[in-house]
């Protein structure tokens, strides 16, 4: 049959895997999960053989049409049927705009374009295309010059099979970075959702969600890097989603989805809830952890609107009132809404502090008691908010830990102060091993050893004058794991010390089998030396077992004169706290090393 020049069909068809443009040109396509497919689908819910697209070619104008047949052309059905723009079917003769349903997690749209080839043509009769052979190399022929034209043709030669699928991008229906589709494409979704709810009378949901950091990620990562980041950020919205919910990309910083056969108006809360949950996570870009801040807003059928162009109107009025409220999720819980407001307000705030370099690092002296010499530094992190003032650690510490800001903002500690080591060895200062502490959430995730790394590859800093205090329970919770980790860096010169003990339940025969040199007393008890007997038993217990295992034990938070006195009759190694020093600044640290070079007798 005579192929014409005059139209070009596209068959647009997603599943699970993915999303596909193909150009339809051969007699026969049978769609289905099985392997010998033309269309393979990737879905467990679809039949094996599916559906069949078969051309019918008018013989006077040599022009053809496509039909879509449920089942095989042997006479078997699917399973699940298909649906035509909402109505189930046996045939339908596809005509440009409508939209398949195969019964399940699987849609298709159908296309039909008008003198295609001609659109394709520039001023002096060269095509805008590239052609992509597997067998050869990519021939770029002619940059494409136009927003209404296809960007790029794929031939892909089948052995000697004359078959060939042309794939075909089209710019005014799918956006070029993620593939979700635009305004366009998604109103006929939209149109048609309509129709059926009005049918069903089911509700219908617009979620409006727009990413509110996106223009500082484009200011502080290259485009690759930007590209990667949306499309793995399109994941993860549609892994939250229902097989049948429609996402598309509007505008550069905004996604919409289309929730449709919603029963009850409590699963949209329940929808919009994992997927805000889900986006807090942060998304691993060539090993560096990203975060994309999202606000939502909802409008839901016919409540807010019976028009898809009232509805989108609805969920932006509701983005906006939302932005202004300081909530991204319109359904938070409503129980005890000042400790969630207090929680999301610090939560957002913690998103631009690391974005904007808000925090800085305090040193505290670790000093050696027999010699008065300061031995250590202890990097401490300190939050300085433009509007707040000074927030303290235990105010924003927790709501990093438990919402994975943790790990970025550990990083940034990370570098900073290894990179402040490297300056001082610069100038001349003494080699200074600086302790940073390490969380539960950081120690327990596969990211630290690759992290530290990079950092010290990237920074100089010899790896002995770094040390980690992680916290005992961090460390006993997997055992197992936690000995492979503290092996790994063990061998790139790290020191480990065990932060806080004494409150925490390890014991030291736990303890005994990782491979640490330094425990570090829980300031809780050396708070509660002379005035409580037992733990003032209970510290020397600790620095005794802690000698006996060869480690290094230090007292923390160690105030008067008085505790110092105790801890040098227990015979403790080392000290810190503000009876020597207070938390110093970086340009603080010169000073104070070349004025006290002994601090435990002054």
């Amino acid at each position: 049959m005579i192929y014409s020049p005059l139209s070009q069909h596209i068959f647009i068809i997603e599943d699970p895997k993915g999303r596909r443009t193909i150009s339809l040109e051969e007699v026969k396509y049978t769609i289905g999960r099985h392997s010998d497919n033309q269309i393979v689908v990737y879905s467990t819910q679809a039949s094996r053989y599916h559906a069949t697209l078969v051309r019918k070619t008018n013989s006077q104008t040599q022009d053809y049409s496509y039909w879509i047949l449920d089942g095989n052309l042997e006479g078997c059905k699917s399973q699940n049927g298909i649906y035509v723009n909402g109505e189930k079917c046996l045939v339908h003769e596809l005509k440009n705009g409508d939209l398949i349903n195969f019964g399940c997690d699987i849609n298709a749209s159908y296309h039909q374009f008008s003198n295609f080839f001609d659109s394709l043509m520039n001023l002096d009769g060269s095509p805008d295309v590239e052609i992509t052979d597997p067998d050869l190399e990519n021939y770029p022929i002619v940059p494409n010059q136009s927003d209404r034209t296809l960007d790029v043709i794929t031939y892909n030669s089948y052995d000697n099979n004359s078959t060939e699928e042309v794939t075909i991008l089209q710019n005014n229906y799918l956006d070029p970075v993620t593939q979700l589709p635009k305004l366009k494409l998604f109103n006929e979704h939209l149109s048609l959702a309509l129709n059926n709810a009005r049918q069903s009378r089911k509700i219908l949901a617009i979620f409006l969600l727009e990413i509110e950091n996106l223009a500082k990620i484009y200011e502080k990562f290259d485009q690759a890097t930007s590209k990667l980041l949306l499309n793995e950020f399109s994941k993860k919205i549609k892994h939250c989603l229902r097989s049948g919910d429609i996402v598309g990309r509007i505008q550069e910083d905004k996604f919409v989805i289309l929730i449709s056969q919603i029963n009850v108006l409590e699963d949209i809360q329940t929808i919009s809830q994992r997927l805000l949950n889900n986006l807090k996570s942060s998304i691993n870009i060539n090993e560096q952890l990203l975060f994309l801040r999202s606000n939502l807003g909802i409008s839901t059928y016919p409540t807010d609107g019976v028009t898809g162009q009232k509805l989108i109107e609805k969920a932006e009025n509701n983005l906006e009132i939302n932005k202004q409220k300081g909530y991204s999720n319109p359904n938070e819980p409503k129980a005890k809404p000042s400790q969630n407001l207090q929680f999301y307000q610090i939560e957002k705030l913690l998103h631009e502090a690391i974005e904007n370099e808000e925090f800085s690092l305090y040193y505290q002296p670790q000093v050696n008691i027999k010699t008065g010499e300061v031995e250590a530094l202890e990097a401490l992190l300190r939050w300085e908010h433009p509007k707040y003032g000074l927030l303290t650690p235990g105010r924003f510490l927790p709501v990093a830990e438990k919402t994975e800001l943790i790990i970025p903002i550990t990083q940034w500690v990370l570098k900073t102060a290894c990179q402040q080591n490297v300056d001082w060895i610069k100038l001349g200062l003494s080699y200074l091993p600086i302790s940073v502490n390490i969380s539960p959430r950081l120690f327990q995730s596969p990211y630290l050893t690759k992290m530290l790394e990079q950092i010290l590859s990237k920074t100089g800093l010899d790896g002995s004058l770094l040390e980690l205090e992680i916290t005992e329970n961090s460390m006993i919770d997997n055992i197992r794991e936690s000995l492979q980790t503290l092996q790994t860096i063990q061998d790139m010169n790290v020191q480990i010390a065990v932060d806080d003990f004494g409150l925490g339940y390890a014991s030291l025969s736990y303890l005994s089998q990782l491979p640490m040199r330094k425990l570090k007393i829980a300031q809780t008890l050396i708070h509660n030396l002379k005035t409580h007997p037992h733990q003032t038993a209970l510290v020397s217990a600790i620095i005794a077992s802690g000698h006996i295992f060869g480690w290094q034990v230090v007292a923390e938070g160690v105030e008067t004169q008085q505790q110092l006195e105790i801890l040098q009759s227990l015979k403790c190694e080392k000290m810190q706290g503000y009876r020597f020093s207070q938390p110093l600044m970086a340009t603080e640290v010169s000073k104070f090393l070349s004025l006290h070079r002994t601090l435990v007798n002054n």
